[in-house]
């Protein structure tokens, strides 16, 4: 007998349902259609980050890492969260990752180089904040990366060009 193989629909369906469980958790974090109740949405967003959700990861690890109504503040599981969801080209989380390694926060050891591998992903994503910061690290020569004022130049203008102030002001 001869297998055939054809796109199982039961996987689409599966993804799909833990989008639904993700928005679900939103909805109820913000009110948005049913009552607020964030115990509620802690739960669901816990529960699609536990099956690999990436925006439930990063979710949850911004309440981790600032501390949340629900959520003790734990800087660690915030790290691990976000390098999950960064892992998985979530461009949020590995901006949020690159702030912690060019800070040397939440128990991560300060690494500039990481930082700007990090800010490269989010900023080719479009993250204003990710192109700013590489765009001074190349101004500076910081993060492994060589003094490139062109380079430089040439993030700040995108930045500013999408209406950033701090860009604007530093390109004059």
């Amino acid at each position: 007998a001869v297998l055939r193989l054809w796109p199982c629909p039961c996987l689409a369906v599966e993804e799909k349902n833990l989008e639904d469980l993700f928005q679900e958790g939103m909805r109820f974090l913000n009110g948005a259609g049913v009552g607020k109740n964030v115990t509620r949405a802690i739960s669901l967003i816990e529960k699609a980050a536990k099956l690999n959700h990436p925006g439930a990861q990063e979710k949850l690890a911004s309440m981790y890492l600032r501390g949340f109504v629900g959520l003790r503040k734990d800087e660690g599981k915030a790290a691990q969260l976000y390098g999950k969801a960064a892992e998985q080209g979530n461009a949020d989380a590995q901006f949020s990752l690159g702030v912690l390694y060019s800070q040397g926060g939440a128990g991560l050891g300060k690494d500039e180089v990481k930082a700007a591998e990090l800010f490269r992903k989010a900023g080719d994503q479009g993250v204003t904040l990710a192109q700013l910061q590489l765009g001074c690290m190349y101004a500076n020569g910081m993060g492994g990366l060589a003094r490139d004022e062109g380079k430089a130049a040439e993030l700040l203008r995108k930045v500013a060009a999408q209406g950033d102030e701090a860009a604007q002001g530093l390109i004059g």
